[in-house]
């Protein structure tokens, strides 16, 4: 295979998250409540597809019909962010399902939780040295 290397005026922008979900309501009302996100577009009654938005992140339901062969503990979502010790705290208020936080010895402070459906989305920042 040849290496093309990419076109120097692209740049690209965002990334988003797609979960697959059997019940897009709930995911959506799950996310929004528990997470704090903002649901920017929902389509249908039930709904067929849902975009949700919190600061610079993205996360998008679809449909999806073979949840029963992921296994629990995979993560489905990676979201970085500047404080995970006050995002941890507002999860926790907010009733969320979030572990506790841990230092990886990768050198990140993470915590996680169980989103809708068995999807596990995980919060992390890099330690700071010491």
């Amino acid at each position: 295979m040849t290496h093309v290397p990419p076109a120097a005026d692209v740049l690209w922008r965002r990334s988003s998250a797609v979960l697959g979900v059997r019940d897009i309501d709930a995911a959506a009302a799950f996310l929004r409540d528990r997470l704090g996100f903002t649901i920017t577009d929902i389509h249908g009654s039930p709904a067929f597809f849902a975009i949700l938005s919190r600061d610079e992140c993205g996360i998008m339901l679809r449909p999806c019909r073979f949840l029963e062969t992921r296994i629990a503990s995979d993560w489905s979502v990676y979201i970085g962010v500047d404080d995970v010790a006050a995002v941890h705290q507002d999860i926790a208020a907010r009733g969320g399902p979030v572990s506790e936080l841990l230092d990886k010895e990768y050198g990140i402070r993470e915590c996680e939780v169980q989103g809708p459906e068995r999807h596990v989305l995980v919060f992390g920042q890099p330690i700071s040295p010491t």
